[in-house]
């Protein structure tokens, strides 16, 4: 059978989906993309968002159109069951507790229960590892826990034995990922924590760098710290601010201050140097004053981020936000995240013109011709002309020498 997987939403989906292909492949079937007429599609569905729980009916609908069928698992899935039984009878709906099982749904034709198995390859290069699920936090504006349940910890040697097999296939970056990362081991309680995760994929691996996804920022401690020295561990981090008021921190239910985040951010950039630190910012949140806006965009004009991500606030029926008075004009948030983005612009150029003369680890994702495209160890795109062809997933210490339309221009040095 033609399978193809749509993934709305974060990395964690993304880590799932590609073992759903992974063991769709081993089972005979065949992976293709949307545009090669499958004829069945696979939606991880994503509920972070009213947008994102558009976006997943609307895909069921224009697949159920086109005359394929679908399976719908994810958050909106999980969330929307009896919803989307209605609404499109005939679709498999597959609860966030089913996902493992989701590739024995998919049926074999008698052709296929033949076939010899087929080694399934990662089309990218950064694959991504899940290694926890679950948040025990309560934000108020989050639905995910309701979604995705307590925090449990995928166990340490399946971790190590999966990020060993990814390094002899030859990937050259692993993404560490989880729904809340920082919380990796504490469930096991016996002393595993996210440092420990690291240090042991480190000792368990060679030559690949380590990515890790978000991080809340009460999480990063001073072990962590001391392990981004290593250079196999990219320098970059996401760690969520969401607002830079106080008071609206509080409304949001979120774990520190501003002052907390601000004195850690400036610990991490003085232990670490040249470090990306991009963050997530929500605009609009109910009871938001101008006062409390302007807050946010002056702690974001004096803090040296990476880039920003930027979202109105969205509405999410069964949270706390969600039933709180004094919501926020749509035209108002509108506006406001227009602002923020303007100044994300601006914060991303004055990032990318700050690494012009310096060197940096680039994985190369593809050629063209007598030209390299990549992502640095701090999160930007590298763009490398010359005429040596790279192949694709090598690490290639390149020296940035200016930066054109949020792209850095390199020149390569010795390769490692």
């Amino acid at each position: 059978m033609k399978v193809a997987i749509v993934t709305l939403g974060c990395r964690t989906n993304q880590a799932e989906s590609s073992s759903f292909a992974d063991a769709l492949l081993h089972a005979g079937h065949t992976m293709v993309d949307m545009q090669d007429n499958p004829d069945l599609c696979i939606i991880n569905s994503c509920s972070v968002t009213a947008k994102a729980d558009a976006q997943s009916r609307q895909l069921v609908s224009r697949n159920l159109k086109q005359g394929r069928s679908v399976i719908i698992t994810g958050c909106y899935a999980h969330l929307n069951r009896e919803y989307l039984a209605s609404r499109f009878p005939g679709i498999t709906i597959v609860s966030n507790e089913e996902k493992s099982s989701l590739p024995s749904l998919v049926p074999l034709t008698k052709e296929e229960r033949f076939v010899t198995l087929q080694a399934a390859t990662q089309s990218r290069h950064r694959p991504i590892i899940k290694v926890q699920d679950g948040c025990d936090n309560r934000c108020s504006y989050c639905i995910i826990p309701q979604a995705r349940g307590a925090s449990r910890s995928r166990p340490l040697p399946e971790v190590l034995a999966e990020a060993a097999r990814l390094e002899t296939e030859g990937f050259r970056e692993l993404v560490l990922s989880g729904i809340h990362l920082g919380m990796y081991g504490k469930d096991m309680r016996n002393g595993t924590d996210l440092a420990t995760l690291v240090e042991r994929v480190l000792l368990c691996t060679k030559d690949v760098r380590i990515r890790l996804s978000s991080l809340e920022v009460q999480e990063i401690d001073d072990r962590l710290l001391e392990l981004m020295q290593d250079r196999r561990l990219c320098r970059h981090l996401h760690i969520p601010l969401q607002s830079a008021s106080d008071t609206v921190l509080r409304r949001m239910n979120r774990q520190y201050d501003k002052a907390y985040y601000e004195k850690c951010m400036r610990t991490i950039q003085n232990k670490l140097g040249n470090i990306a630190i991009g963050t997530d910012v929500i605009v609009g949140f109910p009871q938001e004053t101008d006062e409390e806006f302007h807050e946010t965009r002056t702690f974001l004009e004096r803090n040296a981020f990476a880039y920003l991500h930027v979202f109105p606030y969205s509405r999410r029926p069964g949270t706390q936000a969600d039933l709180m008075s004094g919501h926020v004009a749509e035209a108002v948030k509108k506006e406001r995240a227009a602002t923020i983005k303007e100044l994300g612009r601006t914060i991303k150029r004055r990032f990318m013109d700050s690494q012009i003369g310096q060197t940096v680890d680039v994985l190369i994702e593809r050629q063209d011709k007598n030209v390299s495209h990549g992502m640095s160890s701090a999160f930007f795109k590298v763009r490398i002309e010359h005429a040596k062809k790279r192949a694709p997933g090598s690490i290639v210490p390149v020296r940035i020498v200016g930066v054109s339309d949020d792209v850095a221009e390199g020149v390569p040095e010795n390769d490692r």
